[in-house]
């Protein structure tokens, strides 16, 4: 299967995981997480990690644009925010929900941004299980490494949890952290401090 049509039918995939998701639960951090604290919980984590205020930052599958609500309550400004999703129905919830805040139907492996980002954030987009799920991990880490200007961080659903959910896909903390060293760059952080079923992957250009 060619590249793009590879990536087309990931663009599928995810839409119907998280479309699902929406009919089932409404829109709103119900519909992705388990609960408001647990999303909170993964934002810490980039702000922990990355210096978000004064950068532009790509927020990749920003879903109903929690992220900038976030940051808007903890006073943290990018010089410029722009939110990116693959489904057209929740970036116009996003629109909605949020209306100062900028959103666009992009799928990053095939498409450019408008801007390169100083930053990207990714939360949630890894729990889609589909076909060519390793080649896909690769794929994003590559790209988001590429396109970045200082780092990006993005989080997992690790397979150390004791009650995983039969419908996401939980990666291997070790499996990762030895592709993305070999595949992409030796700098990162890989941190596991903050949810015994969740990671983050952060990665700076410049220490």
């Amino acid at each position: 299967m060619a590249e793009d049509q590879q990536a087309a039918a990931w663009r599928e995939a995810s839409n119907r995981f998280h479309e699902a998701l929406v009919q089932e639960r409404g829109e709103g951090w119900q519909a992705f997480w388990g609960s408001e604290e647990s999303q909170r919980i993964r934002y810490d984590v980039f702000r922990r990690y990355l210096p978000i205020a004064g950068r532009s930052l790509l927020d990749v599958g920003c879903g109903f644009g929690d992220l900038h609500g976030y940051l808007e309550a903890q006073g943290i400004r990018p010089a410029r925010y722009l939110g990116v999703d693959l489904d057209a129905r929740i970036v116009e919830a996003a629109r909605r929900r949020r209306p100062q805040a900028q959103f666009q139907v992009l799928d990053l492996l095939v498409e450019d941004p408008p801007f390169r980002p100083d930053l990207i954030v990714a939360s949630g987009i890894m729990a889609v299980g589909f076909d060519g799920y390793e080649d896909y991990v690769l794929r994003i880490l590559r790209r988001f490494h590429a396109l970045c200007k200082e780092g990006f961080a993005l989080n997992f659903l690790s397979t150390c949890t004791r009650s995983p959910d039969p419908r996401s896909r939980y990666v291997d903390p070790a499996w990762l952290l030895g592709l993305f060293q070999r595949e992409v760059d030796w700098r990162c952080v890989l941190v596991h401090d903050y949810r015994p079923n969740d990671f983050t992957l952060v990665h700076r250009k410049q220490a």
